[in-house]
């Protein structure tokens, strides 16, 4: 059941990731407590292998319509329109590609960066990342523009993290280190950086460095005490190492915090094996 539960919580594969992973981790670094879119009438961009089609709405439709036409301000708004509306739909994949339309009109800091989140985001969609050509697309203009953005800005939290966590999902191996070196950057600006701690905690998780792991996840829940999978994954880590009276605490509070019925179907089956 533990094991079970490990491949539960890995979120990074690959032994050559883990290798890179392992090193990373224990380096003296401060460690703080799309073939062709079918063609549409609507007009949607061409990329370099097959995406889904977007299926009908009316008010996106009208707006894609609108483009042809378009110019200037009037375009750019358009555009950030349509970029916003399939970001909610969840269609990142055209959202990064209509996305550097907007790019092309609108070079500033705060597109560089909602584009390149974009492909980030796109890159981990299920079709995206099963085609590896349309994975490379996304995951290496994620990974450029939110670059540049870091270049520009260095103390941006926000980017710096999709940043670091772009290369670990990137599935080059030479990235995985500069990634887990991109989100400890994170903690040298803020401490305090919830986000941060977790995704560290998680690689820990990873390379089986349950202190580590331990310290990252308590951390955590000094800043969010209500943090249900936070608690889940210290009430694991405190299994690994034995503990078992403690981790039972942890798991049962992220019962009684999560509605997500997924992780309380892990949490009672961890709960169970211990």
């Amino acid at each position: 059941m533990k094991d079970s539960m490990l491949r539960w919580v890995v979120i990074i594969g690959g032994g050559i990731v883990f290798v890179l992973l392992l090193f990373a981790d224990k380096t003296n670094l401060t460690n703080l407590p799309e073939a062709v879119i079918q063609p549409t009438a609507t007009g949607a961009p061409v990329s370099s292998s097959s995406l889904p089609p977007l299926g009908q709405d009316d008010m996106l439709d009208k707006w894609i319509s609108e483009l042809e036409t378009a110019e200037g301000d009037q375009k750019t708004a358009l555009l950030d329109s349509i970029v916003t509306r399939l970001a909610e739909r969840g269609r990142f994949a055209y959202a990064a590609d209509y996305g550097e339309q907007l790019l092309a009109g609108d070079s500033e800091l705060a597109t560089k960066r909602r584009v390149g989140e974009l492909n980030y985001r796109a890159a981990k969609l299920t079709f995206v990342s099963a085609d590896p050509e349309l994975f490379t697309k996304y995951s290496s203009r994620g990974i450029e523009l939110l670059e540049e953005v870091s270049g520009e800005a260095p103390d941006d939290e926000a980017t710096l993290l999709n940043l670091g966590l772009a290369y670990t999902e990137s599935r080059q191996p030479e990235n995985s280190m500069k990634g887990i070196l991109t989100i400890r950057k994170v903690l040298e600006i803020n401490p305090d950086n919830i986000d941060a701690s977790f995704q560290l905690g998680m690689f820990s998780i990873q390379t089986q460095q349950w202190d580590k792991a331990q310290v990252r996840f308590e951390k955590v829940l000094e800043l969010q005490p209500e943090n249900a999978e936070a608690n889940l994954q210290l009430g694991y880590v405190l299994s690994q190492l034995g503990d078992t009276a403690e981790a039972r605490k942890y798991v049962e509070k992220a019962i009684a915090l999560s509605d997500n019925p997924e992780l309380k179907a892990n949490a009672r089956s961890l709960l169970n094996s211990l």
